[in-house]
């Protein structure tokens, strides 16, 4: 409440500065006041109707209420104000990934050469790539992640998942056995990843 009483006076005294109302959205999202974060974000795009962050913060939270067309709407006006915004191209794949896969897709690839280093980006890209059937491409991409040991648990399990449908057993235990190794992993989902490798490495 002192941060948004804090935002709310710097607008008084700026009130053509539309970056306040945006943190004290963030801030009403935080504590669960929708509402009023939507209501923040409203009149931050009156000032100023092209503001990236503005627009952004509108679509995330628009997606999260299941507002899903109002929240394609933000986020293509976001992307547009700020075309290397890859946050704002990853929850347009997600959010467009129902009705209109291939444009969800084309998003997704956006993400990813964006910041290729963001396994979240990579991890769903994907995991569409796999659900459409191009599995050589996703294990490529999901092995720029575990390769390094990055500790991002979905990409371990879709590849491993990926590799046991196909019958790549070696390449399953390998993987799993890599993962048991991650320290970042908790205990329990290191051990966890130490017995699938030990039962696969078992099974004839």
């Amino acid at each position: 409440d002192s941060a948004v009483a804090s935002f709310e006076r710097a607008v008084q005294l700026l009130p053509d500065n539309v970056a306040p109302l945006v943190n004290a959205s963030i801030v009403h999202s935080l504590a669960g006041r929708n509402d009023q974060a939507e209501t923040c974000l409203r009149r931050a795009l009156k000032v100023e109707p092209a503001n990236a962050a503005a627009n952004l913060n509108l679509g995330l939270l628009l997606g999260e209420l299941g507002r899903l067309a109002e929240a394609e709407t933000s986020l293509r006006a976001a992307f547009k104000s700020d075309p290397q915004s890859a946050t704002a191209a990853y929850n347009l794949g997600v959010v467009l990934a129902a009705e209109r896969p291939d444009e969800a897709l084309d998003w997704c690839r956006t993400a990813h050469a964006l910041e290729p280093q963001e396994p979240k980006f990579t991890y769903t890209l994907a995991f569409y790539l796999h659900a459409r059937g191009a599995r050589d491409e996703a294990i490529t991409l999901l092995r720029t992640v575990t390769d390094q040991r990055t500790a991002y648990l979905d990409a371990y399990m879709l590849l491993g998942r990926i590799y046991e449908e196909g019958g790549r057993k070696n390449d399953a235990v390998e993987l799993y056995r890599r993962a048991a190794a991650v320290g970042q992993f908790s205990t329990e989902v290191r051990q966890q990843f130490s017995a699938r490798a030990q039962w696969l490495s078992q099974r004839r």
